[in-house]
């Protein structure tokens, strides 16, 4: 089978964000999807735990806001040990 090339969107990852089983999967399946050879990319919410866990994000894009009453947005990227 080729490598995917895969975004995985969620709303929390554990340690840095974690309410429940979400974040632990949200860790451990991309973690195991690298494992098997695939190229894969998380997206998630810059919530301040993470802006603080990675100070070190680069700007990818600014995006402008799609409709009136929407925001704008930024698209950050940082590498997360074991990604």
């Amino acid at each position: 089978m080729s490598a995917l090339s895969i975004l995985f969107a969620t709303a929390e990852m554990a340690p840095w964000v974690k309410t429940g089983g979400l974040g632990d999967v949200a860790a451990a399946l991309p973690a195991a999807l690298r494992k098997a050879g695939h190229d894969i990319r998380v997206l998630l919410p810059a919530y301040p735990a993470l802006k603080t866990a990675f100070p070190e994000a680069e700007l990818v894009a600014d995006l402008p806001a799609l409709a009136p009453g929407l925001p704008a947005c930024r698209i950050l990227s940082a590498k997360a040990p074991g990604l």
